[in-house]
Formats: structure tokens, sequence, C-alpha cells
């Protein structure tokens, strides 16, 4: 038996429905959210779409990027993204973003930042500790981490490895 979840104006936030397991993971929410009739938007930054979502749903495109950009531009997009978002969450009423990925948690708690009043999820999808090996960008991303996942609501690790590698990289 199926049980209808109350839950007020929610958005679900990613970089794209590209062939990964975090967006598989959300595309199987949205389906789910949509077979239980509840009102969840899905918004992304790039036009990478790989998994279907239900027929009659869409997804709002805040970002007009294709996923080929280079990491850099990538990084400095983040504060006109969380603007974008800001925007967004305001114009339709949100009340709670869940992110998943990095650079749509650090969107998503930016906004928040720049006055957004929505609850923040985020979902975090990959070792903290793999940004050890990446260089200065992988640097920006602890710190990012450090200074930003503190800010949000709900921290969800689909792992416990994941969660102890968090706590001990940046906690």
């Amino acid at each position: 038996m199926k049980t209808k979840l109350k839950m007020k104006n929610t958005a679900i936030l990613i970089n794209s429905l590209s062939s990964g397991g975090a967006e598989k993971v959300v595309s199987i929410l949205i389906n789910e959210f949509f077979d239980q009739g509840l009102p969840i938007k899905l918004v992304c930054f790039e036009r990478k779409i790989f998994y279907k979502i239900p027929e009659g749903s869409y997804i709002d495109f805040i970002g007009s990027f294709s996923g080929n950009e280079h990491p850099i531009l990538k990084l400095i997009s983040i504060p006109f993204l969380a603007w974008k978002l800001k925007k967004y969450v305001k114009k339709n009423n949100i009340s709670i973003v869940q992110s998943h990925i990095y650079r749509a948690n650090y969107v998503n708690i930016f906004s928040t930042i720049f006055g957004s009043k929505h609850v923040v999820q985020i979902v975090n999808h990959g070792q903290v500790g793999q940004y050890r090996k990446e260089g200065l960008l992988g640097k920006i991303n602890i710190l990012l981490i450090k200074f930003l996942y503190p800010k949000a609501d709900l921290v969800i690790s689909i792992a416990k490895g994941m969660l102890y590698d968090m706590e001990k990289e940046v906690m």
C-alpha cells in the first residue's frame, strides 16, 4: 500500500541528469514522487539528460551549461547559479530544496547566504577525501565543504563510509 507524503513546495537540484549514480538516484526519486502525485520540481544547471523523467513532468534549467565547461568556469559560476536559485525559489514559493552532488550542494547553500529562506537538504554522494588528490581545485572543494556544509539544515550521506570520510576530512 502506498502512502501519500505531505510535502510543501519542494525542488530537487542537481547539475544534470547525465549517466551517473547520483543522477540515477534523482531520476528514481522524481519518478516515485510523480507516481504518488507529489509536486516536486526538478532543477538542473546543465542540459545533459540521460535518465528519463515521467511524461508530464519537466526540468527547470537555471543554467545554460552543456556540462563540458572547464572546471574553473563551473567553480566561478557557483555564486551566479546561487543567485538564480534564490530568485527561482522565491518565484515558485519553494520551501525545501534537496540538492545532490557537490556543486549543486554548494549552490543550494550559497543561495541562503544570498537571502533565500528555504530549508536546505544536501545529499552527499561521494568521498570528500577524493579531493586531497586533485590539486588546487581539490583544495578549493575541501574549503567549500568545510565552510558551507555546516550551514545546511540537513546533510544526508548515502553510505556510512562517506559520512565517516566527511567527518574525518572536514568536520
